[in-house]
């Protein structure tokens, strides 16, 4: 319903694009402002115009663009590189990335001013490996979108595959995901079994967790105090890693409630 919704869309990844080029991509450029600019260029703010610019990995962007982009937000306006007109735009900005900026900001890798001036709202997507349910419609999606509308009927068991898969960690995520259906219907055989490639290159299966040891040499009630906090430790250690230390968010992820588990982090001298 939104009013952009028919205008342009352009995409910008600003980890994919070299700290030279990234100001004429955004921004454009005069002739003659650089070897190499032969014609005068729009950026890609200047042909978003009534629509919208989505900055992909917006943690990457070198740091002496993040002032210019901060004035771009501020003041709708901005100026071709070799040019000294402003231009006004009117484009709605989204950005993405995978890094936790409010850490860089402290780490004084991302200006807080442009942070701030971003952080209107905010969208946590989590993930993969905290939505499993999601598997089997990203799937198909990347199934259609990959190898077209009779993509299913080529693959083998698709539930029983999907179980599998939700046995993944998936540490690449979506994309990961994504590259393994694309490169799954390489394979010449039918039906295509898409767990077979979880084992090639960089889609190794996550390992099993080791069976703890159980002897009945200790009374039933020791043995079974140690294998439960062998787990509680372990598990902890994991959830706190994942959500950087943050109590409030890591309570949430496990569904407990705060205290209990700062009286577990206490109980086995967590930090």
């Amino acid at each position: 319903h939104s009013q952009r919704a028919r205008k342009p869309y352009i995409v910008i990844d600003c980890a994919a694009i070299s700290k030279d080029l990234i100001e004429s991509e955004l921004f454009g450029h005069n002739k003659g402002a650089f070897t190499g600019a032969n014609a005068d260029r729009q950026g890609a703010f200047e042909h978003a115009d009534g629509g919208t610019v989505f900055l992909d990995e917006i943690g990457d962007l070198n740091p002496e663009l993040q002032p210019k982009l901060l004035r771009v937000l501020e003041n709708r306006e901005i100026r071709r590189v070799g040019d000294n007109r402003m231009r006004k735009i009117n484009v709605r900005i989204i950005c993405a990335t995978n890094r936790k900026l409010d850490q860089e900001v402290n780490a004084g890798r991302f200006r807080e001013d442009l942070y701030y001036r971003l952080s209107v709202v905010q969208i946590e997507l989590p993930t993969l490996r905290r939505r499993r349910d999601d598997l089997p419609l990203l799937a198909k999606r990347f199934l259609t979108d990959l190898h077209g509308a009779d993509a299913m009927s080529q693959v083998a068991r698709f539930d029983e595959t999907m179980d599998v898969l939700k046995r993944h960690d998936w540490p690449g995520n979506v994309r990961e995901l994504r590259n393994l259906i694309e490169v799954a219907f390489y394979a010449a055989s039918r039906p295509v079994d898409l767990s077979a490639f979880l084992g090639l290159g960089r889609f190794l299966p996550a390992r099993e967790a080791e069976a703890p040891s159980v002897s009945a040499d200790r009374p039933f009630k020791d043995a079974k105090s140690d294998l439960i906090e062998d787990f509680e430790r372990k598990y902890l250690e994991d959830l706190l890693a994942r959500n950087q230390n943050n109590i409030s968010r890591s309570a949430r992820e496990a569904g407990i409630e705060r205290a209990y588990l700062q009286r577990l982090i206490r109980k086995y001298d967590m930090k």
